[in-house]
C-alpha cells in the first residue's frame, strides 16, 4: 500500500465515526514557485471544536524539512511578524519532485475552533504554488476551510507575493482525540554515509558569512577534499591583459582554453553571469539559487551563485585569466541585480589547476544585496546527486569535508504511521531504505536509548555508526538485498501504556567479513498514545 493511501487509512482508524472528509486537498496544478527557506500563508477556519492534524502532502522540490506555523486569527497583515508566529509541528520530507503530492512526516498537532494563520516554511526544499485568480483560493471540508493566500521567498520577511494558492493535502480528524498523543522522534543518523556534493545556502546577501574567505578543493579518490584556505589573486597578477567576458543579465558563455587546462573541461569552463562556473554547457543561466538545481544540474559545476548583473551601467564585469598552471574566473566588483552604486558590487573568483585543484575566494561583497536574492555556495558533480544538507562552511575552521567520487546513502529508518492503541490490533509499521545488496539484517526493540554514537569504540560498526535502542527484543536475521525492508511492531489496547516509549532501530551485518562492518540505522523513538 502506498504511503499516501496509509496515511488516510491511519487518519480514518484514529477519528471512527466522528471523521468525515478527511483530507482537504486544494490544487496541486503549480504554475508558480519559490526560493529554498520561502513560505506559504494562508487561513484555516476549524469549524468543529477541535481537530487532530495527522498528515499533510505539499507540492515541493528537494530533500529537507518543513515548518508549521500559526498565528491568532489570520495570516493578514503577519506575513513579515515573525514574532506573532507559533511553531506547532515539524516534518521531513525526501526527494520531492514539483507537481507530485509529497509526504511530510509531521508531529500530529490540534487545532482549535475558529479561524488562524497557517504558514508552511520550506527547510531546504522549495514550495511549488499556483497563481491565485480568486476563483481557486477557497477550499473547504464539512470541518475545515482554507482560504488562500501569500508566498515568500523569505519565511516571515518582506512583502510577500500575492495572491498565491498553498498546494497542500491536510488529513486530519475531528476532536482532539484521546488523552495522549502518540508520536515518533528520530534519534541519531544511519551509517554509512557519503557524499559527492556540498553546499552552504544563505539566504539572504545580509546572512552570506564568506567575505574575505576562501576554500581549497584538492582532488582525492575521485572527489574532493575540501579545506579552508586559499586567496584572492590579483586581477592581472595570472594574465597580464584579462579577458572580458561578454555576458549580460542572466545569461552564459563558454571561454576555451589556449594556454591553461583543467581536467575533465577540454572544451573550455561555461560562464554563468550569476556566479557559477560549470565543465560543460547545458546548466542554464537561472537567477535564484536552488539546491535541487545545484544537485540534479546536468553538468559539473562550481558555485558562489547568487543574481548578479555584469551588464549594469557602472557595474564591474567578469575577467578570465589564463596560464599552464592556473585559470581563473573573476566577479571584479560586479553589481547585483537591481543594483545601483558601488556598494552593490561585490567580488568573488574562482581558480582552476591544471592539477585538478579548485580555489573558491571571496574578496568585499555586496552586504545586503540590492536584488534581494540569497547566495548558494557549493559543487556537485554532473548528473543527480544526494543531498548531504547544509554545510556551515565558515565554522570548518581546521575540519575538512570530504567529499567521494560516488553517493552512499546511510541506513536509514522511517515510520509509516505511529505507534497508536485502538480497538484490535494496531500495528506500527516501520521501513529501512538504503539497504545494501547483501548482508543480514537484524530489528531491535529496546526499553531505552543507550545513546551510543560510536560503535566502532567497541570493536563494532564502522565510524560514527550509533546504537540507538537497548538490544530487548532482537527479530531477524533478514537477507538485506539491495531493497526496502519493512517490519512492525502490535500495540496492545492498554491504557496503561499511555506514555510508554518504545525504541527501535535497524542493523545490517556484512556476512560475508566480520561483525567490524557493521552499519546501523537512525533510531526511532516510538511514544505509545491513544490518538
Amino acid at each position: 500500500m502506498q504511503k499516501q493511501s496509509l496515511s488516510l487509512l491511519f487518519s480514518a482508524l484514529l477519528a471512527g465515526s466522528v471523521f468525515a472528509q478527511s483530507p482537504l486537498t486544494t490544487t496541486f496544478l503549480n504554475n508558480n514557485g519559490g526560493a529554498v527557506g520561502g513560505g506559504v500563508y494562508f487561513d484555516l477556519n476549524v469549524l468543529v471544536p477541535t481537530i487532530s492534524v495527522t498528515g499533510l502532502n505539499l507540492n515541493l522540490t528537494g530533500t529537507g524539512s518543513v515548518e508549521v506555523y500559526t498565528c491568532p486569527v489570520t495570516r493578514l497583515g503577519n506575513q513579515s511578524n515573525a514574532a506573532v508566529w507559533t511553531l506547532v509541528s515539524t516534518g521531513a520530507v525526501t526527494g520531492a519532485v514539483a507537481g507530485v503530492q509529497s509526504p511530510v512526516a509531521i508531529t500530529p498537532f490540534v487545532l482549535p475552533a475558529g479561524t488562524q494563520g497557517i504558514a508552511f516554511k520550506a527547510i531546504g526544499v522549495s514550495h511549488s504554488y499556483t497563481n491565485g485568480t480568486g476563483a481557486n483560493q477557497n477550499y473547504a471540508t464539512t470541518e475545515l476551510a482554507l482560504a488562500a493566500g501569500e508566498a515568500a521567498n523569505v519565511c516571515f520577511a518582506g512583502t510577500p507575493f500575492t495572491p498565491r494558492v498553498v498546494n497542500c493535502s491536510i488529513a486530519y480528524s475531528a476532536g482532539g482525540g484521546g488523552t495522549v498523543l502518540a508520536t515518533n522522534t528520530t534519534l541519531g543518523v544511519g551509517c554509512v554515509k557519503k557524499y559527492t556534493s556540498f553546499y552552504e545556502s544563505f539566504a539572504t546577501s545580509a546572512a552570506f558569512d564568506l567575505a574575505n574567505t576562501a576554500i581549497t578543493m584538492v582532488p582525492s579518490g575521485g572527489g574532493y577534499v575540501v579545506l579552508n584556505g586559499g586567496s584572492f589573486l590579483p586581477v592581472g597578477s595570472v594574465q597580464a591583459v584579462p579577458t572580458v567576458l561578454t555576458l549580460g543579465d542572466d545569461t552564459s558563455v563558454t571561454q576555451p582554453f589556449t594556454t591553461g587546462s583543467f581536467p575533465g573541461a577540454p572544451g573550455g569552463l561555461t560562464v554563468c553571469s550569476n556566479g557559477f562556473v560549470s565543465l560543460a554547457t547545458g546548466n542554464g543561466s537561472a537567477f535564484t539559487p536552488s539546491v535541487a538545481t545545484l544537485l540534479n544540474d546536468p553538468q559539473t559545476s562550481f558555485r558562489s551563485w547568487h543574481d548578479y548583473n555584469p551588464s549594469i551601467v557602472g557595474s564591474g564585469t567578469v575577467k578570465f585569466e589564463e596560464s599552464v598552471g592556473v585559470s581563473t574566473v573573476t566577479w571584479d566588483g560586479v553589481w547585483d541585480f537591481f543594483g545601483t552604486s558601488v556598494a552593490d558590487a561585490s567580488n568573488l573568483q574562482f581558480q582552476f589547476y591544471a592539477t585538478g585543484q579548485v580555489v573558491i575566494a571571496w574578496g568585499a561583497m555586496s552586504p545586503v544585496g540590492a536584488s534581494g536574492s540569497g547566495h548558494l555556495v557549493g559543487f556537485s558533480p554532473g548528473g543527480a546527486s544526494a543531498d548531504p544538507a547544509g554545510t556551515d562552511i565558515s565554522a570548518l575552521g581546521a575540519g575538512a569535508i570530504v567529499l567521494e567520487a560516488t553517493d552512499v546513502l546511510p541506513l536509514t529508518l522511517a515510520a509509516l504511521n505511529r505507534p497508536i492503541q485502538q480497538a484490535g490490533p494496531n500495528n506500527w509499521n516501520l521501513q529501512v531504505s538504503n539497504v545494501p545488496a547483501i548482508g543480514l539484517g537484524l530489528d531491535i526493540f529496546g526499553l531505552g536509548d543507550p545513546g551510543i554514537l560510536d560503535l566502532s569504540l567497541f570493536g563494532l560498526g564502522q565510524p560514527n555508526c550509533q546504537l540507538r535502542a537497548s538490544l530487548d527484543i532482537v527479530q531477524g536475521p533478514w537477507f538485506a538485498a539491495g531493497v526496502n525492508h519493512n517490519y512492525s511492531f502490535t500495540i496492545p489496547n492498554t491504557p496503561v501504556l499511555n506514555n510508554f516509549h518504545l525504541f527501535t532501530q535497524s542493523v545490517v551485518l556484512d556476512a560475508t567479513v566480520n561483525l567490524a562492518l557493521t552499519i546501523t540505522s537512525n533510531g526511532i523513538d516510538g511514544k505509545i498514545g491513544d490518538f
